[in-house]
């Protein structure tokens, strides 16, 4: 049996998984492209803030599927990943030169190379499906 607890500020998410190993992984941002796996996403996000709350259900719910790609998240409000916070996002393909995010970000890597650059709730969960 697995256990996965999300904390956000002044709320935790719990979930159990009985059958396989089914999770997420914190990450910093700087790590972003060099994971062991060979497709995976990595979902950016602010857990200080309480609207993020949608698209962390989402990923849980996405990651607990035995079919789906390998997913890292990786914490805005964390010291080392607060430099890639901008007012603007940019990013480079095979590179995290200048690589920055507005806000909410879900990014599919695949062969150490960022292959989509998602933005916005409603469009992470189009992705996630």
């Amino acid at each position: 049996m697995l256990h996965t607890y999300l904390h956000l500020k002044n709320q935790t998410y719990s979930k159990t998984y009985t059958d396989g190993s089914v999770g997420y992984s914190s990450i910093i941002i700087g790590s972003l492209l060099n994971r062991a796996d060979e497709e995976y996403y990595v979902l950016i996000f602010d857990s200080e803030n309480v609207d993020n709350t949608y698209v962390i259900n989402k990923a849980s719910e996405y990651a607990s599927d035995e079919k789906s790609l390998p997913l890292y998240t990786a914490d805005l409000s964390h010291e080392l990943n607060k430099k890639f916070l901008s007012d603007k996002s940019s990013y480079k393909k095979d590179s995290l030169d200048n690589f920055k995010v507005s806000g909410t970000t879900l990014v599919k890597v695949k062969g150490s190379s960022i292959v989509k650059f998602i933005e916005g709730i409603d469009n992470i969960k189009k992705e996630l499906n």
